[in-house]
């Protein structure tokens, strides 16, 4: 995966979510080119802790859209974020003990298969479920009076 240009394809739909995605796509491009140019590992702090917050913004928006929603998939999808936390949190403590420098290769995998796997299969579904039960409004400018 190329980590140089957002795409269409990636939107839900969803200006909040949307929003969210492209900081981990940014953070994921920014840890990438880092690690291309030698520098991963200087800049793991900085990535873990963007990461923790991150991911306690985005998924507390992700899930009260689903509770306001009422989306079906909710629980598998608020355990896929736990697992993902969990796995997260693992790793930083790993590389806290360890100080290894594979670690950032292994972040790096982490989040490629989040991307792929999660935000653009899981959270598109959710996407396209949320598009269908909210439809975008369609904004009347002063000329339309005229058909009244």
């Amino acid at each position: 995966m190329s980590f140089d240009d957002w795409q269409e394809r990636y939107e839900l739909g969803i200006p909040e979510i949307d929003r969210d995605h492209r900081i981990l796509f940014d953070l994921i491009g920014q840890l990438h080119d880092a690690h291309a140019a030698g520098h991963g590992v200087e800049r793991l702090d900085y990535v873990f802790q963007v990461l923790h917050d991150y991911v306690q913004t985005h998924f507390a928006h992700e899930e009260a859209l689903f509770a306001a929603s009422g989306y079906a998939q909710a629980e598998p999808h608020k355990q896929a974020h736990r697992r993902f936390t969990g796995e997260l949190d693992g790793l930083y403590r790993h590389y806290r003990a360890a100080g290894n420098p594979r670690i950032c290769i292994e972040l790096l995998g982490m989040l490629n298969n989040w991307w792929h796997f999660h935000v653009l299969e899981d959270d598109a579904e959710f996407g396209r479920q949320w598009r269908q039960a909210h439809p975008p409004q369609i904004q009347r400018s002063s000329t339309d009076s005229r058909l009244e």
